[in-house]
């Protein structure tokens, strides 16, 4: 769902495209930790994210008479920011048989949050539990999950970031709940609230 600001978002965009600079501004602030918790899933480095992100605002603003006024913005800023990361990691490191071959970075941790001591003994048990399963899924599946259940996008979205046909993105996301689901089979009817929170708990913020 779209966060709401004392303007619905979308509007906001429209309001951008048609000159309202400060209406950027507030898109910006509305999306920006969500931005960087995604960009951190992709790399460690937290500064390459930050750069990312700013780039891509920018170059909102010098292409704003071309971008289109039906989107959905939230999907569409996690695109332009996923294309910015891993071009810079291209540009960085040989990374581009990787992302080619599906076998691409996305790391979903909660050690701090456990280390730190800030769940309870069932939090915790869960959060391995969850931890390790998600641990056996490929990068692709870990980020639909992501995009589904942090994300809260439809498979449209989901579809559109992973270049994937929307029955392709339905699939993957199956796949991986079928996998996690085998997994943690003791704990099956509590499944989403468990991915809820372990997603929840996994945040960067800036």
């Amino acid at each position: 769902m779209e966060k709401l600001f004392p303007e619905n978002n979308l509007i906001l965009w429209h309001k951008f495209l048609k000159g309202d600079d400060h209406a950027i501004s507030k898109i910006y602030i509305s999306y920006i930790n969500e931005l960087f918790d995604y960009g951190c899933k992709l790399s460690s480095d937290r500064d390459l994210i930050k750069d990312c992100i700013q780039d891509v605002f920018i170059s909102l603003m010098k292409n704003r008479r071309n971008l289109s006024e039906s989107i959905h913005l939230k999907g569409y800023l996690f695109k332009a920011v996923k294309r910015k990361v891993i071009s810079e990691l291209i540009k960085k490191r040989n990374y581009e048989e990787v992302i080619q071959s599906d076998d691409y970075r996305f790391e979903i941790k909660i050690e701090k949050q456990i280390h730190e001591g800030n769940t309870n003994d069932i939090q915790t048990e869960k959060f391995v539990a969850v931890q390790t399963a998600i641990d056996s899924l490929t990068s692709r599946q870990k980020e639909a999950l992501y995009l589904r259940f942090y994300g809260g996008m439809k498979h449209k979205e989901i579809a559109s970031i992973l270049n994937l046909s929307i029955q392709s993105s339905r699939a993957l996301v199956s796949r991986a709940l079928k996998k996690i689901k085998e997994l943690l089979e003791e704990r099956k009817n509590g499944l989403n609230q468990i991915l809820f929170l372990f997603f929840k708990q996994t945040k960067h913020v800036l």
